[in-house]
């Protein structure tokens, strides 16, 4: 493979990262997240704690102290 062709082919996959960011973002945005579950999220990093996290989208819903 050139140099040329894993260019592209990163470029191709960072473009599908971010589409698949943008729904993942729309589907969350329409969930109602009605159903949780206590669950470890990690913003960064070394950076991570309990809380409520959608059990149909994933999403953080709210820190539990």
């Amino acid at each position: 493979m050139k140099k040329e062709d894993i260019k592209e082919e990163c470029e191709k996959l960072y473009s599908d990262i971010r589409y698949a960011e943008q729904q993942l973002q729309i589907l969350r945005d329409i969930c109602e997240h009605e159903d949780t579950f206590i669950g470890t999220y990690s913003w960064r990093e070394g950076s991570y704690q309990q809380g409520k996290i959608c059990k149909y989208c994933n999403k953080f819903i709210e820190p539990t102290f």
